[in-house]
């Protein structure tokens, strides 16, 4: 039955952005202590943008949002905690298809910089002042809490204790009424 069907998926993306975030919780509180990332593999980019992609799809299509990729196939792997990584993309996805409004576009890339890999998501969205761009990476930071999305604050802060534990940083570019671009 389509009906059923469709209100399985909806209780399965449920319960998994509910296991990313307890996931995220307790590897926050690790980061913070001090802890070291160690479950480090080689990860192929592509496929850690395509199982965050797959988690925000949904959500985007309903609101008839395009996204455009470009990620080249041939990155080479990266050593890192492919699961930690792929949350990160998929709160920065999240946070796009949140913020951009209705058949707006987002974007998904990465490119090579030498010995590094740098990855970004763009949106359509509102953009962030440059008074508030260091603050959205504190925890419980919410950008126009009482008009805007909802949400409790934490993704970007799990993202640049997560990047920051690779030895990365994270980083937005943005201005009001112009989108935003996050970097890592």
């Amino acid at each position: 039955d389509p009906a059923f069907r469709s209100l399985i998926n909806i209780a399965l993306r449920s319960a998994e952005r509910i296991q990313r975030l307890t996931n995220s919780l307790l590897d926050i509180n690790r980061l913070e202590s001090g802890d070291p990332v160690v479950n480090l593999f080689p990860s192929a980019p592509i496929l850690l943008v395509k199982d965050a992609i797959d988690a925000v799809l949904p959500i985007a299509k309903t609101k008839n949002q395009s996204l455009q990729v470009s990620v080249p196939q041939n990155l080479p792997h990266i050593i890192v905690d492919g699961d930690m990584i792929r949350r990160v993309i998929t709160n920065l996805l999240e946070n796009a298809v949140k913020f951009t409004p209705p058949a707006g576009e987002i974007a998904i890339g990465a490119r090579q910089e030498g010995e590094w890999l740098q990855m970004w998501v763009q949106d359509t969205g509102p953009g962030i002042p440059l008074a508030d761009q260091k603050r959205i990476f504190e925890k419980f930071t919410r950008l126009n809490a009482k008009d805007g999305p909802k949400g409790i604050g934490l993704g970007l802060a799990y993202s640049r204790l997560a990047i920051e534990g690779h030895g990365g940083r994270i980083w937005v570019e943005s201005q009001p009424k112009e989108g935003a671009r996050f970097c890592f």
